[in-house]
């Protein structure tokens, strides 16, 4: 049995674990903005965990037309399994990061309702009817806003967070925090054969894929 991390620098605790239906209801009530949105009774509303990542737990929670996604950090690769700890801190410079993206293009950001330290989980908008980008490009769909929305993204974030736009103090204290998230930093293939197998896949697949 692998002693897996729930406790970081910054995210998780003795009250750490995975979130089920149940958990997850609770949580979400305790957030006035999801109650405001959702309404009714939390016993009512639908969950779906929807994660198809290699990382996290990802839950849609939904009533009527209104709904939120929820966001769990787990303390090992999910793809792999317990076999691999992983960091959760990672939940915390997410967070961070979509803090300051927000600040410059709040447009292309999901809104975030809720952060839980404890259990490193964000509680954001749930953009439907949007989709996973990959999977619309590996239909064909074409998106005329794509690269409009993207190159004003990647533009207003950038520029914004570089020297030319931050003062000096400011832009080294942000970076002295985001320097700490170096966990998803390290190669995998050292780690495990089946990242090898998923990699070589991945790079003999044409580049819509």
């Amino acid at each position: 049995m692998v002693d897996l991390p729930t406790v970081g620098r910054f995210v998780g605790g003795a009250g750490y674990a995975p979130l089920n239906e149940a958990s997850l209801r609770a949580l979400v009530a305790r957030v006035p903005t999801c109650g405001d949105l959702l309404k009714g009774d939390p016993a009512d509303w639908k969950v779906r965990e929807v994660g198809d990542g290699n990382l996290n737990l990802v839950f849609i929670v939904t009533s009527g037309a209104a709904g939120v996604v929820v966001k769990q950090a787990l303390p090992y690769v999910r793809l792999v399994g317990e076999s691999w700890p992983l960091p959760l801190d990672r939940a915390h410079f997410e967070r961070e990061a979509l803090k300051v993206q927000a600040a410059h293009a709040p447009t292309h950001v999901p809104q975030v309702y809720h952060f839980e330290p404890e259990q490193a989980a964000i509680v954001m908008a749930y953009l439907s009817p949007h989709i996973i980008l990959r999977k619309g490009l590996i239909r064909r769909v074409k998106y005329p806003q794509l690269s409009d929305h993207l190159s004003t993204f990647m533009a207003e974030t950038l520029f914004r967070t570089s020297d030319l736009a931050m003062p000096a103090g400011t832009k080294k204290a942000a970076q002295a925090l985001f320097c700490q998230n170096t966990a998803l930093c390290k190669p995998c293939f050292a780690r495990t054969p089946r990242c090898v197998k998923s990699a070589k896949t991945s790079s003999s697949r044409t580049p819509i894929e």
